[in-house]
């Protein structure tokens, strides 16, 4: 009811397949694989649910989202400001990736960072820089790239799981098989 009440008052008139398939797993901390065609609601399901789960957390980095490229950073950041705007208590979401400017999104980290969404790249520079502890990690959620950019993407992967200090839930939202 809750997660419905959210989706309306952002103005949406109902929940996709995917949707309503995935945010009762994300809800009871499953882990979960998603195939996920580009349309499907993929984005705004795992904000909304976040976004409810996280309220009041405060500022520990509890779920990190990465992401094939700037363009999908965009659309969740887009996904997040939009339910934020009506959720009390709303965590504190944190874009790497989607602007140029690294050093802003350092000091975003340094005052609030309980969402991380950002290109595997640009997560993997702000663990260099000290700037992302996984201490508190809870969630991960990875969407797949497109063809043509797996195998960089896996080793950027490869090494933020190596630094997590426990397993959190994973979340992988895979792209359909070519028909």
């Amino acid at each position: 009811d809750e997660v419905l009440q959210a989706f309306r008052r952002t103005g949406f008139a109902s929940l996709t397949p995917l949707q309503q398939g995935l945010i009762p797993l994300l809800l009871k901390n499953r882990d979960a694989l998603a195939e996920v065609p580009e349309g499907a609601g993929a984005s705004t399901a795992v904000a909304a649910t976040l976004t409810l789960a996280l309220r009041g957390a405060g500022p520990a980095l509890r779920a990190l989202i990465l992401l094939p490229d700037a363009d999908h950073v965009a659309t969740v950041s887009r996904a997040f400001a939009r339910l934020a705007r009506t959720v009390r208590d709303a965590p504190a979401f944190v874009a790497l990736g989607e602007i140029e400017d690294a050093r802003r999104e350092q000091r975003r980290l340094e005052r609030e960072a309980t969402i991380v969404a950002g290109t595997a790249g640009r997560i993997i520079d702000h663990i260099r820089r000290g700037g992302l502890s996984f201490a508190s990690l809870q969630t991960v959620i990875i969407r797949e790239p497109g063809p043509g950019s797996g195998a960089d993407f896996v080793r950027d992967v490869q090494f933020i799981v190596a630094k997590w200090t426990e397993r959190p839930r994973i979340l992988l939202l895979a792209r359909p098989p070519v028909s």
